[in-house]
């Protein structure tokens, strides 16, 4: 099992069978410019601080639940980073030129 928590909020954590089902997660986090800070996850055989709810989403599918946590996700790093990244500004600013030309 894998346990993955935000930097900026210890309190809140996922749980996912594998690791990949943790980078599915992670993924869909970062194809959506949602720049969540992540610690490193962690693995164990089993983390008993698992609340029932969390233990019954291990079996749905980990881009849905991330999708569905989009929101937490915009609102903690909105509440952290006022801004995009520098590849993401870089990115923006293209499209600009190029739509403004």
């Amino acid at each position: 099992m894998v346990k993955l928590q935000p930097k900026d909020e210890p309190t809140t954590a996922f749980y996912f069978k594998t690791m990949q089902d943790c980078a599915a997660f992670i993924y869909v986090f970062k194809d959506h410019w949602c720049n969540v800070e992540w610690n490193e996850p962690i693995e164990r055989p089993d983390f008993f601080e698992m609340s029932r709810y969390q233990r019954e989403v291990l079996n749905k599918d980990p881009k849905e639940r991330a999708e569905s946590n989009l929101s937490w996700g915009f609102n903690l790093d909105r509440k952290f980073n006022m801004g995009l990244n520098d590849n993401q500004n870089a990115f923006v600013s293209a499209m600009v030129g190029r739509m403004t030309v």
